[in-house]
């Protein structure tokens, strides 16, 4: 079973839809034990990794606050460099967990 939310990385795809991924465990948490199976292709939203590689306070509504070393999935690209993104790790509940964000502030990890 996989929840909403949960990073997971494809090995592969199978014709009839289906995918065959493993659970991520961002910046080594520890949380949840690894799971691997195969879950249909359209729960699965293709994401890029990226880590923080400096500061940068959320500019208004809309936009993402970031820390060096936050772990980022981003999901959109848009023109000018500002992408848009989903905090994965650390995990902090008082502070909004997506938004938009600039790319130059990012170090990609995995496309």
């Amino acid at each position: 079973r996989v929840r909403k939310g949960t990073l997971i990385n494809v090995s592969h795809r199978a014709a009839h839809g289906w995918v065959y991924a493993a659970t991520v465990q961002p910046g080594g948490e520890t949380g949840e034990p690894v799971a691997e199976g195969w879950v249909p292709q359209a729960v699965a939203k293709r994401v890029s990794l990226c880590r923080v590689v400096v500061d940068w306070p959320a500019e208004g509504s809309g936009t993402l606050g970031l820390l060096k070393g936050d772990l980022i999935a981003v999901s959109k690209e848009a023109e000018r460099g500002w992408v848009y993104g989903e905090r994965i790790s650390p995990r902090r509940p008082d502070v909004p967990t997506d938004g938009w964000l600039p790319k130059k502030v990012l170090e990609y990890i995995l496309m």
